[in-house]
């Protein structure tokens, strides 16, 4: 299947889709204040909604910066 790039929740997702849906994703983190090679956090757990804020960060140029959601265990 051409341009498939997410199954989820049973919805089949393409790229393109996901990258337009980052644009205003890419606007509020202008409003924000977030410049170009300025890091963005994403917390947020693997769905579309990670896809669109990842690409949204690089839209604008700034650098998407995943993390764990997981709760990690003390160190000893």
């Amino acid at each position: 299947m051409a341009g498939l790039a997410i199954i989820h929740d049973g919805r089949r997702l393409t790229l393109r889709r996901r990258v337009r849906r980052g644009k205003p994703v890419g606007n509020m983190l202008r409003r924000l204040g977030v410049t170009m090679e300025q890091r963005v956090v994403l917390l947020l757990h693997d769905g579309p909604e990670f896809v669109c804020s990842f690409w949204g960060a690089l839209k604008i140029g700034a650098v998407p910066v995943p993390t764990n959601t997981l709760p990690q265990a003390a160190r000893l």
